[in-house]
């Protein structure tokens, strides 16, 4: 998760990975310089929770593309490998079955290992006042592309040196 000046969301998106069904995950923030209180939020989940921790963003680039780049990198060049990378945003919150959904997916149709896989789902907007938005979002919908040629994209390896 790429975070900046998120102090209104990020306490209810980590709390809604913090509650996912599957419980086997590690959530890797990094800030990119917030002036706000999202540091200090993150921090007392990180105190309070091994699996969570936190980077600051000290790439000299900056923006949400540059803050996520540089977090891939340091996850790509880290000891510690995975399996399965999800890509959060700080004002997103995650139905608590999520992962498990995803991961479910991901053993049902990821049938040859050496392909990459890139698995999405879609979104529901959510007005303040709880209730899911209008039009054609369904938050249970999972597409996966198995795609031959994807490796140039986002390969399943890419995190391996």
């Amino acid at each position: 998760m790429a975070s900046y000046n998120g102090e209104r969301f990020i306490k209810e998106q980590i709390e809604s990975i913090i509650a996912q069904t599957y419980q086997n995950w590690r959530l890797i923030i990094q800030d990119d310089g917030s002036t706000d209180c999202t540091v200090s939020m993150i921090e007392q989940f990180v105190k309070t929770d091994p699996r969570i921790c936190m980077f600051v963003n000290d790439s000299g680039k900056h923006g949400p593309y540059q803050n996520f780049n540089a977090l891939v990198n340091k996850c790509r060049n880290s000891v510690e490998k995975h399996d399965l990378y999800f890509f959060a945003d700080q004002d997103d919150c995650w139905d608590r079955n999520k992962i498990e959904k995803f991961i479910a997916f991901y053993n049902l149709h990821a049938v040859e290992p050496d392909k990459p896989v890139l698995i999405y789902g879609d979104m529901i907007n959510t007005l303040p006042d709880g209730r899911g938005s209008e039009g054609n979002c369904c938050f249970s919908m999972i597409l996966a592309c198995l795609i031959e040629d994807m490796g140039r994209v986002l390969p399943r390896n890419m995190f391996s040196p």
